[in-house]
């Protein structure tokens, strides 16, 4: 459908940067749990400072920081809730977005 992330993704700029996109329906594990990707940070050999988190919720941030990987978070009514659950020092690694279109590589 047209809110599915693959059909959102498709929409913006960032379309010919992803390579894979992890939705919920593909794995038994559910985020912010690391083993939502499985193996695959291992079968393409990256680390996950070298991949990108792109999520529209709190648990989107919360999985990007137990990676260790970067987040970008987009908060459709310009904030990001429960914020205050977060580890001090979120902002470093989470931009938070109010579309994908703001978002330039």
């Amino acid at each position: 459908g047209l809110a599915s992330p693959q059909s959102i993704v498709e929409r913006t700029s960032l379309k010919d940067h992803i390579q894979h996109i992890v939705c919920g329906d593909d794995t038994k594990s559910r985020k912010p749990d690391v083993q939502v990707l499985g193996t695959l940070l291992d079968d393409w050999n990256v680390q996950p400072s070298e991949i990108m988190v792109i999520g529209d919720q709190f648990v989107d941030a919360q999985f990007a920081l137990n990676l260790g990987a970067p987040g970008i978070i987009v908060a459709r009514d310009g904030a990001l809730q429960h914020t205050e659950q977060l580890q001090d020092g979120w902002q470093d690694s989470i931009t938070v977005v109010t579309s994908l279109d703001e978002v330039s590589v």
